[in-house]
């Protein structure tokens, strides 16, 4: 039985997350999701809103996951809980140099190789931040977030 994590903020989860989700549950026996607190990042939604959405996609797409928050390194969660592999997205050659580093530390830090995961080019653009900044000015993303947490997204960060 393989195992992996895919670790994010996920603030909010987007349909590119949701791309890499599916394909690793596919490549995967059993899949874990983290939702972690990034210090680098300010969170529009909390940590425990972040969870609830990913429940809910995970849910409507049928899809076998555990859901987790953390608060520390990947390594040790994966080490704690015998995980084969890490798994990221990757967008652009920006993100594949960014999660290509990161690969190298988690490697070295607790043994656990990288799956890096490109996304469809229809999608590439999407991200967190940029979806943050629409729903800052009240902008449509529909286009950018799965549908059952549209409304989570609509009503801003309550929470």
């Amino acid at each position: 039985m393989t195992t992996a994590v895919f670790p994010g903020t996920f603030d909010p989860f987007t349909v590119g997350h949701l791309e890499i989700l599916k394909t690793t549950c596919k490549l995967f026996d059993e899949v874990h999701v983290l939702i972690g607190k990034n210090l680098q990042k300010d969170s529009l939604f909390s940590a425990e809103k972040r969870e609830e959405m990913v429940r809910v996609v995970a849910d409507v797409n049928n899809l076998k996951v555990q859901v987790s928050l953390f608060d520390g390194l990947i390594t040790q969660y994966c080490n704690s809980h015998s995980i084969d592999a890490i798994v990221k997205g990757v967008r652009n050659f920006t993100d594949f140099e960014y999660e290509n580093s990161q690969a190298f530390f988690n490697s070295k830090l607790g043994k656990v190789p990288t799956v890096l995961i490109p996304t469809s080019p229809e999608i590439e653009y999407v991200s967190s931040t940029s979806v943050r900044q629409l729903i800052n000015f009240n902008a449509d993303v529909s286009e950018y977030v799965p549908e059952c947490i549209l409304a989570y997204v609509t009503e801003g960060s309550n929470g």
